[in-house]
């Protein structure tokens, strides 16, 4: 109980003493929280301002990549590529053992391919023709009035 006593005591008497202390500690926490708060800051900007870069220079690596495929040159030359590759297979096929009946398929399908491809315009088949529709009532009277009714239903 002395002890308790002793302890009143003494924060009476130097009572100024603890609150100038207490006031101290509290600008000192309040001074390195705003360093902290500075600091934390700081730290976000940059990172901000490194993703911000990094997205900006995806986007370019990107449409650099986009626009080299996309090159219209780019885009023939692997169009000849792949015609290449094709008549080269086609070439394979027909230097390739095999049994007659398969390299005869393989004529009668060229042969039509070719047919197809090297036909005259008289024997492609015909676009969309123009059809006239005639909505006067003379036009109509051939026509028996059920088949009218049928389609006004």
């Amino acid at each position: 109980m002395t002890d308790d006593m002793e302890f009143e005591q003494f924060v009476k008497q130097n009572r100024d003493l603890i609150e100038r202390m207490i006031a101290l500690q509290k600008g000192a926490a309040s001074d390195f929280i705003g360093v902290e708060r500075g600091i934390a800051m700081d730290a976000y900007s940059q990172a901000r301002g490194m993703a911000d870069y990094g997205r900006a220079r995806t986007e370019d690596i990107m449409h650099a990549a986009y626009s080299t495929m996309m090159d219209p040159e780019v885009q023939r030359h692997f169009m000849n590529m792949g015609m290449e590759f094709f008549m080269g297979m086609s070439a394979l096929m027909q230097r390739a053992p095999m049994p007659g009946a398969v390299r005869d398929g393989l004529a009668t399908t060229r042969a039509n391919w070719n047919n197809v491809h090297t036909g005259t315009q008289a024997e492609q088949p015909r676009g969309p023709q123009r059809v006239n529709i005639s909505t006067d009532e003379e036009s109509r009277r051939d026509v028996p009035n059920d088949v009218f009714k049928e389609c006004s239903e």
